[in-house]
């Protein structure tokens, strides 16, 4: 009986010290998970603090940039709500940059009176002009789609500026030269100020047109 109780109390001792054994190597596992999990949030953080501000909320979804928002209901809690974000010019864009070019294009180019005007403005005049449409262009593009994102979209702000007056420039051309106003016969300088000055309203409409969603 001696004997038994000594290799109980043995057993018991052994048992003791394997579980104590096996929880420090628990507690040790845990702290290894601990540890690495602290490293890799650390490591995350520091790549966050490396990107652009505007990466940071900014995903693609299908093909297009969209910004997130985080929004608070009733309740408190907070969501995540996609915002498209127009900073890009697509095909879709130049397509409504023609069609609201065409617009004002074809009721003030069929007027003799534009066509008058564009051969006796002087060529300041003609700058002057060409130089305001720019300006009207730019402010109203900059207050629909690049406000507070232009140092980071300044590439594509250009892009649109200049597309939007080109393409406005192209669809006025082609009108023009339709009705026999834009010919080898008047001239070029009379072409181009023909030109210039319907594109004036025409640019306008268009720019409006490509703010429409």
């Amino acid at each position: 009986m001696a004997i038994k109780r000594k290799t109980s109390k043995v057993k018991n001792k052994v048992t003791k010290t394997k579980s104590k054994v096996s929880k420090a190597k628990i507690r040790a596992s845990n702290r290894k998970i601990n540890a690495s999990k602290l490293r890799r949030n650390s490591s995350k953080t520091s790549k966050n603090k490396k990107l652009p501000h505007h990466l940071k909320n900014t995903v693609r979804v299908h093909g297009r940039l969209h910004d997130i928002v985080h929004v608070h209901d009733r309740k408190g809690k907070k969501h995540k709500v996609l915002k498209p974000l127009s900073v890009e010019f697509h095909v879709r864009d130049a397509l409504q940059v023609i069609l609201g070019a065409a617009v004002l294009a074809v009721p003030v180019g069929f007027t003799q009176e534009v066509w008058e005007m564009g051969a006796k403005l002087s060529n300041l005049n003609i700058l002057v002009l060409f130089l305001i449409s720019l300006l009207f262009i730019s402010s109203f593009i900059y207050y629909s789609f690049y406000i507070r994102k232009l140092e980071t979209h300044l590439g594509m702000f250009f892009l649109r500026l200049g597309s939007t007056y080109l393409l406005s420039v192209m669809v006025v051309g082609i009108i023009l030269c339709i009705i026999g106003q834009v010919t080898f016969e008047t001239g070029w300088l009379i072409s181009l100020k023909r030109i210039v000055l319907v594109a004036f309203p025409a640019s306008m409409s268009g720019t409006v047109s490509d703010s429409l969603r």
